[in-house]
């Protein structure tokens, strides 16, 4: 009888050991799998952030003392290539110009809804030999798609980023142009839609007066020291 109870007890002290170990290595297996967990999440965290800070580093932003531009958001420009839009850019430069297109032109563009209809307009920007000086590149302006891109304005003097405005004219929005180079005074000149095109040389339209607070989005944002644009072939 002593024997037995001797037995029993010492099966529950080795039982009571077995499941005090077990407990213990499940505490050690979930405290691990939280700290995996966590750090999984930290790393996740991290490269979102990293992501965040490389596509603001390639970002061309606006400063100004006089004006706010606090309320303007930024696009950078398409990166796939568009080859009807290219040969409509060949077309454009051929027709205004009387040039080829050169091996050293590329070019830049954002699809976005001009004038409220729900189909977006192409604003492009090229950069090229003929085509650029000190006060800035070419912009083109085509509405349509695809096979069916049509000229709407020829802008001069261009530089990037181009704020589209929230503010409208004749239907379209206003554009936001930053005017520099070739002797002029630094300004901002806003170009209105006059029922057929925009105006071609920002630095005749009127300047945008101190204090204003723009609002619009700022498109071809890209810092082009960082991103040289799209070969035109």
């Amino acid at each position: 009888m002593i024997v037995t109870t001797y037995i029993t007890n010492r099966g529950d002290h080795i039982m009571k050991k077995l499941i005090s170990i077990l407990l213990i290595s499940m505490c050690i297996l979930g405290f691990t799998a939280c700290g995996k967990n966590e750090a999984n999440v930290v790393e996740e965290n991290n490269g979102a952030e990293k992501a965040n800070v490389a596509e603001e580093d390639n970002i061309s932003k606006f400063e100004s003392e006089v004006l706010d531009f606090s309320k303007v958001s930024y696009q950078v420009a398409e990166s796939d290539k568009d080859t009807k839009l290219e040969e409509a850019i060949a077309k454009a430069v051929q027709d205004i110009y009387g040039m080829e297109i050169d091996s050293d032109m590329k070019y830049y563009y954002n699809k976005i809804d001009l004038n409220g209809d729900e189909a977006p307009e192409t604003f492009v920007y090229v950069v090229g030999s003929i085509l650029s000086g000190t006060g800035g590149d070419t912009a083109f302006i085509f509405a349509g798609q695809e096979d069916d891109y049509k000229l709407v304005s020829d802008i001069a003097l261009v530089q990037n980023p181009i704020i589209i405005s929230t503010d409208k004219t004749n239907g379209w929005n206003d554009l936001i142009m930053r005017v520099a180079g070739g002797g002029i005074e630094p300004f901002y000149a806003q170009l209105k839609f006059d029922g057929k095109k925009y105006p071609q040389n920002p630095s005749d339209q009127p300047e945008v007066e101190e204090d204003t607070v723009i609002e619009g989005t700022a498109i071809i944002a890209d810092d082009r020291a960082k991103n040289s644009g799209l070969h035109l072939q």
